[in-house]
């Protein structure tokens, strides 16, 4: 069966109108985690009693697979072939969970299941800062029992990468264990 020539050529130019608009893409898809990386040290807060994580917040544009690197004060690219495995909160959440602290509850909670201490951890910026250097920004708050503010704390961790995304991944890694030893110093209060 032979397609008449209009149709080939509207079919022609709509895939050619496809490619241009970014519909079609091309390349391999290439997907990263972040490294449960060991906190130096015995972990510090390792008391009896469990800790609440939680809430963990991102921005909205931070709330996506792909990676972000922040290639103007102003202006974000998304990276479509280097995607998260995982939901980058998700991610956060587990880094936490995997750095020694201690029993760990994940927010929210059941009311029997109250922590000693929560661990609020509010991420503003998790990106890459062009081609050599990861960042990390982050508040975070340490509450008792009862809710009160034991320690709030803002801070931001720049890590050197090696040029291209995989070193960029683990040099954000690197950025959250920092993150980690910072909040578990501080548990040392409650």
């Amino acid at each position: 069966m032979r397609l008449p020539n209009a149709l080939m050529a509207w079919l022609a130019a709509l895939g050619l109108a496809a490619a241009a608009s970014g519909c079609v893409r091309s390349g391999v898809t290439r997907y990263y985690t972040l490294a449960a990386l060991a906190p130096a040290g015995p972990a510090a807060g390792t008391t009896a009693g469990a800790l609440g994580v939680g809430p963990v917040r991102l921005p909205q544009h931070l709330r996506q697979n792909a990676m972000v690197v922040r290639v103007e004060p102003h202006r974000l690219e998304y990276r479509d072939a280097d995607l998260w495995a995982e939901a980058p909160e998700d991610a956060v959440l587990a880094a936490i969970r995997l750095s020694g602290l201690r029993p760990v509850l994940r927010y929210p909670w059941r009311g029997g299941d109250a922590p000693r201490c929560q661990v609020a951890v509010e991420v503003t910026a998790f990106e890459l800062a062009g081609t050599r250097e990861a960042v990390l920004t982050a508040r975070w708050e340490i509450r008792d029992a009862n809710g009160v503010l034991v320690r709030t704390a803002d801070a931001t961790y720049r890590e050197p990468a090696e040029h291209g995304v995989a070193s960029l991944a683990e040099a954000q890694s690197r950025a959250l264990l920092r993150l980690c030893q910072d909040i578990a110093a501080a548990l040392a209060a409650c």
